[in-house]
Formats: structure tokens, sequence, C-alpha cells
């Protein structure tokens, strides 16, 4: 099971907090306040295990000529750190990219799904076969 958290704030502030996201290499605000909440609670990811269990309900739950991207049908996928948050400033990792390669090369090479292109901010859109 998973959580969804919500919370509102003034546009200003928002725009603020945009504003800082981007400059510190985060696509938007939310992706830079979820890197914060997991590195406030040093949660640990195991990516090994968020592979596995991805491939497992890729191949259980997507019906042959389904079309996905990763981060909709892998749950823990949102886990993996972009950036690293360091007293110097925010460093993105390569963790998330690695792990999509990962998975591209798994599901190709086993013939489980084949990329068909990508969506607006690059991601693989994968079809199983």
């Amino acid at each position: 099971m998973s959580y969804r958290v919500q919370f509102q704030m003034p546009n200003a502030d928002y725009a603020e907090l945009n504003a800082l996201a981007l400059r510190r290499g985060f696509q938007n605000a939310a992706d830079f306040l979820k890197s914060y909440a997991y590195d406030a609670i040093g949660k640990p990811v195991n990516i090994n295990e968020v592979f596995q269990n991805g491939i497992t309900i890729i191949v259980n739950n997507i019906q042959p000529g389904e079309r996905f991207v990763l981060r909709e049908v892998v749950p823990s996928w949102s886990d993996v750190a972009l950036h690293k948050h360091t007293p110097g400033g925010t460093i993105p990792t390569t963790t998330a990219a690695q792990l999509g390669k990962r998975f591209a090369k798994y599901l190709v090479e086993n013939g489980i799904a084949v990329i068909i292109g990508t969506d607006r901010i690059d991601t693989a859109i994968y079809e199983k076969l």
C-alpha cells in the first residue's frame, strides 16, 4: 500500500519553491519535496528489490499489446532518488537512469516488451509482447 501526501500553499510560495527546485536540478517542486522527505526519514531503497518487483508486475499484470511506462506500473519506482542532498547543495544521481536501462535490457532481451517510443519527458514507452 502507498499513500499520497498533499498540502496547499499560496501561489507565490509555490512559485518560489518551484523555482528553487528547478535551480537545484529537479523537474518540479513535487520531486524536490519527495526527495527531501525520503532523505529526512533516511529510507534506503533496495534497487534489486525495485527491479524484481517491477518485472513481476509487468509479467503478471500487463496484458499483451498494452503500453506502459515504468513509473506508472512499478509502485516503488518513485522511491528511487533522483538527487542526493549534501551540505554543498543538491547533486543529481544516475540511479533511476541506470535502473531504467536495466529494465529496458531485461524486458527486450527476454521478449517481454519492446520500446515503441518516448513520452514528452523522454521516458521509454513499452509495449508488452
